[in-house]
């Protein structure tokens, strides 16, 4: 997983106290709260690592919702050096960001919303879950797409055990190598999908060939089942019953793009991602 390269100059964390979060939730989503223009409440960013003056995460008037959002944008601090900009619920250190807020749950997706002026930069959202220091899930969204007017980004979750995690870190960026790069973030949350339970557990039931441009066959021990398949908004497109230990799905008529399919059998609620080509 890439969170990008190269910070300078000194460092000093900042991490505010004011507005404690409770568990399972996501501290200041909505971006209201700033200590000023470039210090979001509760978020740590890479302009604590920057000379004075230079910020590359600010306070933005162009909400999605309420009066503020979080811009983030690459800018360069001289001898043709760019910083991407960097904000995390964790601690932003020199190339990586660690650490996180407390958080009992395991959400199916993040979601959020966004503007991405620019074109062809790639900018991106992590989402992670830990378990006493130790990486147990995550999620991952990014675009080089140019949208000018609020979208819904989703970031679907997988999990690599049973665990229920401690901690939770979300980090925003923008692309390292386009200066100029932009992404404005508003309204993060973590939806309860219609037809999915939290705490979803990945096992290691297959689902192939992934990617697809026709059929699907699910690998699995049991004889019956359901099947969901969900767009990755959460909106529910079929379901069924299943008679096989392999079923094959077609999906030729669904558009290119990045789906979920949930599958309950077995004694066994699983969720999996799979991307129509």
């Amino acid at each position: 997983m890439k969170t990008k390269r190269t910070m300078a100059c000194a460092f000093l964390l900042f991490f505010s106290f004011l507005y404690a979060p409770a568990q399972d939730s996501i501290p200041n989503k909505d971006f209201e709260y700033w200590s000023n223009n470039t210090t979001p409440i509760h978020w740590n960013t890479v302009n604590d690592l920057l000379p004075p003056g230079i910020h590359s995460v600010s306070r933005s008037s162009a909400a999605h919702s309420g009066s503020y959002a979080m811009q983030l944008k690459t800018v360069d601090i001289g001898g043709g050096q760019a910083i991407l900009g960097v904000a995390s619920l964790g601690i932003v250190d020199y190339g990586f960001t660690y650490g996180g807020v407390p958080f009992v749950d395991k959400p199916s997706v993040l979601n959020g919303y966004f503007l991405h002026p620019s074109y062809g930069d790639e900018v991106m959202v992590i989402v992670q879950f830990f378990k006493e220091g130790e990486e147990i899930g995550n999620g991952f969204w990014s675009t080089t797409d140019s949208i000018s007017e609020y979208a819904l980004f989703t970031a679907p979750i997988t999990y690599f055990n049973t665990s229920m995690p401690d901690t939770m870190n979300i980090t925003i960026i923008s692309d390292q190598n386009v200066l100029g790069s932009s992404l404005t973030v508003d309204g993060l949350h973590f939806p309860v999908l219609p037809g999915i339970q939290q705490n979803v557990v990945v096992s290691d039931v297959g689902l192939y060939p992934n990617p697809t441009s026709g059929k699907l066959m699910i690998d699995t021990s049991s004889e019956t089942g359901n099947i969901k398949i969900f767009d990755k908004t959460g909106r529910l497109l079929r379901e069924f019953e299943h008679e096989s230990s392999s079923p094959v799905i077609d999906i030729r008529d669904l558009p290119p793009d990045l789906y979920m399919l949930i599958y309950d059998g077995g004694g066994q609620k699983i969720t999996k991602k799979f991307i129509k080509m």
